[in-house]
């Protein structure tokens, strides 16, 4: 009996979205319990309800903190000192769901002792004027985590470094980080 093309890619399409499905329900269970908080049970879900107060209900049902202090819940699930991560939670601005970076902010990535500088617009890397100076050329760069690149610092981003190796021929070019992640 032969299985037609359209069949076989139906059932390896299916069969990868459950096992990705897995591992990152896999990864979240983990991280709740590292953390003991249900926090990353509902990371990045859109909060079209009250996500504070279902987490804290969470939390009492388990017996863990109902405390929704994210610097310690983060730090914890990373096996961090409460230190390394302070005022996380101060530097992002929450909003409908979302999220945008406090102008001026100073971030501490994860696993290293790495600050991250937030401009005055909210994007990561040095300032730049608005509107743009006459005769220079702008490349704003699109992007996740991959591109506001949390575990390095500020000179060693990609898009940092492409600015450097494109100055050389470029003087006037400018690179903006605008990377979410």
């Amino acid at each position: 009996m032969r299985i037609s093309l359209r069949k076989q890619c139906l059932f390896v399409f299916i069969i990868s979205v459950f096992i990705f499905g897995s591992l990152e329900t896999l990864q979240r269970v983990r991280y709740t319990l590292r953390s003991q908080h249900v926090y990353w049970l509902f990371w990045g879900f859109n909060q079209t309800f009250d996500l504070r107060s279902l987490m804290s209900s969470f939390n009492r049902l388990l017996g863990w903190s109902a405390e929704n202090n994210y610097s310690e819940i983060v730090a914890k699930a990373n096996g961090l000192e409460k230190s390394k991560y302070t005022n996380y939670s101060l530097n992002v601005i929450h909003y409908n769901g979302y999220f945008k970076l406090k102008p001026g902010a100073h971030l501490i990535a994860r696993t290293k002792d790495i600050s991250t500088y937030i401009n005055s617009h909210g994007f990561r890397g040095k300032d730049f004027k608005i509107p743009k100076p006459e005769g220079s050329f702008r490349i704003v760069t699109l992007g996740e985590s991959s591109t506001f690149c949390l575990e390095q610092d500020d000179e060693h981003t990609w898009p940092r470094l492409l600015e450097k190796k494109m100055k050389k021929n470029h003087p006037s070019l400018e690179i903006i980080n605008a990377g979410m992640g």
